[in-house]
C-alpha cells in the first residue's frame, strides 16, 4: 500500500486522521489538520507542528519524592502554527461542517511524499468552487515545508493565512498522557513582515533555545489581485484576494539553535537558497 486514501468526511474521525495524515521528513513534522478549520466546536483540533530533537526542560512533580527521583523532564514543544488558511468566496466562509460539499478526497502518497485534499464546495447562491490543498515536507531541503492552496471559483476569492506564534501544547487534566501543566513552552521574541515574507523568532521558555521560521508567500492569479499583511498580537494575518482562480504557495523554512548557532540568520539564508526552485 503506497497511499492512504479517504473519500468521506467523517467528523468523528478527524482527530485520528490528524495523526494519520501527518507530513514529516525527519526534521519537521506537521499534523494533518484542515487549513480552513473544521467549523465546529465538537472537534478539538491539535494543531501541532514539531521539530525533531527540540525540547524544553520542565520541573517534574512527585506525590512523594525520594533519592534518585528525577526533578526535571524534557518536553517537546509545539512550534509556530503555519497551517491556517481560511477561504471566503463572495464573502461566504468555506466550512465542511456545513455539509455543502461533494467529491471529497484526501490522499497521502507515500511514494511521492505529497499530501492532497480536495472537494467541490456549494455556496448558498448555488455557485460551486473547486478547492485543493497540497503539502510537502522536502527530503532534499529538510528545513522546508510547503503548502499549496488552489481555488477555482466564478467570483471573488479571499484567502486569509494566519501565522500563529501564540501557541501552547495540548493539555487535558483528565488525560494522564499529557496532563494540564506546562502547556506554554514557547515564547515569541520577534515578528517581521516585508514584501511577501514573514519572519518569526521564538524561544523555549526554560532552556532559551531559539527557533526561527521564515514564510515566503507566492500568489498566482490571472486577474487583478492583492497580498497584504496585518499583525494582531502574536499573529500575522496575510490576505490574498483576487477572482476566478487563485493559487497560494506558502514556503516555510524552519531552523533551531541546537543545529544552528544563529537560528534566524540561518533560516533567512536557507529561505533565500530555495527561492525560485
Amino acid at each position: 500500500m503506497w497511499s492512504l486514501e479517504r473519500d468521506k468526511y467523517l467528523e468523528n474521525r478527524l482527530l485520528v486522521e490528524e495523526s494519520l495524515y501527518t507530513v514529516a521528513n525527519g526534521y519537521v513534522g506537521i499534523r494533518g489538520c484542515f487549513e480552513e478549520g473544521y467549523g465546529t466546536e465538537a472537534v478539538r483540533s491539535i494543531r501541532g507542528s514539531y521539530i525533531n530533537g527540540l525540547y524544553d526542560r520542565i520541573p517534574l512533580s512527585h506525590a512523594e519524592s525520594a533519592y534518585g527521583f528525577p526533578q526535571v523532564v524534557d518536553k517537546q514543544p509545539r512550534i509556530i502554527d503555519t497551517q491556517t488558511c481560511e477561504i471566503y468566496l463572495d464573502g461566504e466562509q468555506v466550512s465542511l461542517s456545513s455539509g455543502q460539499y461533494s467529491n471529497y478526497s484526501r490522499i497521502l502518497d507515500y511514494k511521492r511524499g505529497v499530501y492532497t485534499r480536495s472537494y467541490d464546495y456549494s455556496l448558498k447562491s448555488g455557485k460551486i468552487a473547486h478547492i485543493e490543498f497540497r503539502r510537502l515536507a522536502s527530503l532534499k531541503f529538510r528545513n522546508n515545508f510547503i503548502y499549496k492552496i488552489s481555488v477555482v471559483y466564478d467570483g471573488q476569492i479571499k484567502l486569509v493565512s494566519v501565522i500563529d506564534a501564540e501557541i501552547e501544547n495540548y493539555a487535558d487534566g483528565n488525560d494522564p498522557r499529557v496532563g494540564k501543566a506546562h502547556a506554554k513552552l514557547m515564547n515569541c521574541k520577534s515578528f517581521n513582515m516585508k514584501g511577501t515574507r514573514v519572519t518569526c523568532l521564538m524561544e523555549t521558555s526554560s532552556t532559551k533555545l531559539e527557533q526561527a521560521t521564515v514564510v515566503d508567500y507566492h500568489g498566482d492569479c490571472r486577474f487583478k489581485h492583492s497580498l497584504s499583511h496585518n499583525r494582531v498580537g502574536n499573529k500575522v494575518i496575510t490576505y490574498f484576494e483576487g477572482k476566478n482562480s487563485l493559487v497560494l504557495d506558502k514556503v516555510c523554512t524552519f531552523t533551531d539553535q541546537l543545529r544552528y548557532s544563529n537560528a534566524l540568520a540561518s533560516a533567512l539564508s536557507l529561505a533565500d537558497a530555495v527561492k525560485g526552485i
